[in-house]
C-alpha cells in the first residue's frame, strides 16, 4: 500500500537535537479533519502528552488582515511538530486519511517482522566441508609439529642419556677394578703370588 504524503518538511531544533519537522497546519489539512486547527491540535496534546519543545514549537505571529474596508490584527499560533509526532498525530486521527496511514505503517511492520524471521539460506555443504577440514588441517599440522619437537627432545635426551649412561657405567667399572685391586693388593693369594 503506497499512501503519498504531500506534507513539506524541514530541519528544526528540538530538544537540543536537529530534527525534521512539518507545519501543523499541513498535517491537519492532510488528515482531513473537520476540527478547527487550533482545538484539533490542542486537544491532541492534551490527550497525547505532546510535550513543547521536544515533541513540537509553537509560537504565536500578528498579521494585518483585511476587515470591512480596512485592516485588523490577527494573532495566528502556528505549531512545527516532529516527524514522530505527526506520524503519531496520522495514525490516532479517525479519518479516512488516518486509516489508510495505520495501514501503511501496518504493512511496514509486517514487512519488517518478514525480513526478521526469514530463515536463512543452508550454507554450501562443500564449503562447510573445506572449512572444517581447513580446521583439521590446522590442528593436525599442529600436532605433527609437537611430535616432531617432542622426537627432537627425546632424541636429543636420548642420545645424552646414553652417553651419560656410558660415561657412568666405565666409571663404575673403573672403580670396581680399582676397589678389586686394592682388595687383591690385601689379600695374600698364593696364586697371585707367583
Amino acid at each position: 500500500m503506497n499512501t503519498e504524503i504531500s506534507i513539506g518538511l524541514f530541519p528544526e531544533h528540538l530538544n537540543g537535537h536537529q530534527v525534521l519537522v512539518a507545519d501543523g497546519r499541513e498535517v491537519h489539512s492532510f488528515l482531513e479533519s473537520r476540527q478547527k486547527f487550533t482545538t484539533w491540535i490542542r486537544r491532541r496534546i492534551r490527550q497525547y502528552d505532546f510535550a513543547q519543545g521536544v515533541d513540537y514549537l509553537s509560537f504565536q505571529s500578528v498579521n494585518q488582515v483585511p476587515h470591512q474596508g480596512g485592516t485588523r490584527l490577527v494573532v495566528t499560533e502556528t505549531f512545527h511538530v516532529s516527524l514522530d509526532m505527526a506520524r503519531e498525530l496520522a495514525m490516532i486521527e479517525r479519518t479516512a486519511v488516518g486509516k489508510r496511514v495505520r495501514q501503511y505503517f501496518i504493512a511496514c511492520e509486517r514487512q519488517l517482522i518478514e525480513r526478521a524471521i526469514m530463515i536463512e539460506p543452508e550454507p554450501d555443504l562443500s564449503e562447510v566441508h573445506l572449512h572444517a577440514l581447513c580446521i583439521d588441517l590446522r590442528y593436525a599440522d599442529r600436532a605433527a609439529i609437537n611430535r616432531q619437537a617432542w622426537a627432537d627432545v627425546a632424541g636429543e635426551n636420548t642420545a645424552r642419556f646414553h652417553a651419560r649412561r656410558e660415561v657412568l657405567l666405565r666409571q663404575q667399572r673403573e672403580l670396581r677394578i680399582r676397589a678389586v685391586h686394592r682388595s687383591l693388593r690385601t689379600f695374600d693369594c698364593p696364586v697371585w703370588a707367583q
